[in-house]
């Protein structure tokens, strides 16, 4: 016999899940129900669809039945029975509707979602709305495209920054969701949740790769020099750098076939990406000196890509050159070695 699955949910909030669900079960407006919120609150935002069976199994967000066999046309049927009426309890105790985003009944879902009205109070609660953005019930999707506008307007910058983190490399991943992705997305473009995401990134906390699915709209790309200069994790700082060097944002969107030899029918999976363009603040060869002077080999190793990309634009080529010869990085005296190779000693940056 296989052993049991541990729970995922550790105390003290398991504890505090089952109390409030055994209220719910007995069709009573729980206590503590504030304390439970914000508890749930505090998961990280990324646990929202693997957690949200054992929360709703904890809350007993479940319907139900009565069995009870009748006779139907000759034949023995089953009618069922409702034992608690849950719709009746959210109408008198409405601050349940964050929990009942997790219900089993799609109906229960969706008037949840119709009873939100005010902001939320983390990034857990925002990427719980967003999954009902592709809920499998296509009534509970429109019922949570209405409520989105309204309640992620309502919800403070920092959070929704917070959130942005998380959702905004999982809009591809999502398979069931159309217009409501331009929703979520339209929620993520306000100018205050722009200036904090960026803030953000900018911080130790910052990650490249969000930076890169944030780039997918325009909102981001007058940040771009300062995250380019001065963003405290090196990865931030390529990403913003490579977008503004190469002039346009560029992110995954799937996969795509690349043929080897089409008359051997030899292909492979590659990723397949979008762009768009991005406009450069500053002349190209100022972001390439200034991203061979960085002290990371990352962003140097944009300079380096930069330098062969735009050989021809450069008016520093020599300087960038000189600065790049003699780098730690293999990868990066290579590529200034193929210019040397290419233009001749003298054009990629004079004899030393």
């Amino acid at each position: 016999m296989s052993a049991e699955r541990p729970p995922t949910i550790a105390e003290p909030l398991r504890g505090r899940l089952e109390r409030v669900g055994r209220s719910i079960a007995a069709g009573k407006a729980p206590t503590g129900l504030g304390e439970c919120i914000e508890a749930l609150g505090a998961l990280p935002a990324t646990s929202v669809s693997r957690l949200e069976g054992e929360i709703a199994s904890l809350l007993h967000l479940h319907i139900w039945y009565d069995s009870r066999r009748v006779v139907s046309g000759g034949f023995w049927s089953v009618w069922r029975r409702p034992q608690r009426d849950d719709f009746a309890l959210l109408a008198r105790a409405p601050r349940l509707a964050p929990l009942f985003l997790f219900h089993r009944n799609g109906h229960l879902r969706q008037a949840a979602l119709e009873r939100l009205q005010e902001g939320l109070p983390s990034a857990f609660w925002v990427a719980a709305l967003a999954w009902r953005l592709n809920d499998w019930v296509p009534q509970v999707r429109v019922a949570a495209a209405a409520a989105a506008p309204r309640v992620l307007g309502a919800t403070d910058a920092a959070v929704m920054a917070a959130a942005a983190s998380v959702l905004l490399g999982r809009r591809e991943t999502w398979r069931r969701w159309g217009p409501e992705r331009a929703i979520l997305e339209d929620a993520f473009a306000r100018e205050d949740v722009i200036e904090r995401l960026a803030s953000d990134l900018g911080s130790p906390a910052g990650r490249g790769a969000v930076l890169r699915d944030a780039l997918r709209r325009p909102g981001m790309d007058r940040c771009l020099q300062g995250l380019a200069e001065a963003a405290a994790v090196p990865t931030v700082r390529a990403e913003a750098m490579r977008a503004l060097i190469e002039g346009r944002a560029r992110w995954p969107i799937g996969y795509e076939r690349k043929w080897i030899d089409k008359s051997h029918g030899l292909w492979r999976r590659a990723v397949a990406y979008a762009e768009r363009p991005i406009a450069r603040p500053v002349p190209l060869e100022t972001l390439v000196g200034t991203a061979a002077r960085d002290r990371s080999v990352l962003v140097r190793r944009v300079a380096a890509d930069g330098a062969v990309r735009h050989v021809s634009e450069l008016g520093n080529l020599a300087e960038v050159a000189a600065l790049l010869r003699h780098d730690r990085s293999p990868g990066i005296r290579e590529r200034i070695a193929f210019l040397d190779r290419s233009l001749g000693r003298g054009r990629a940056g004079g004899s030393d």
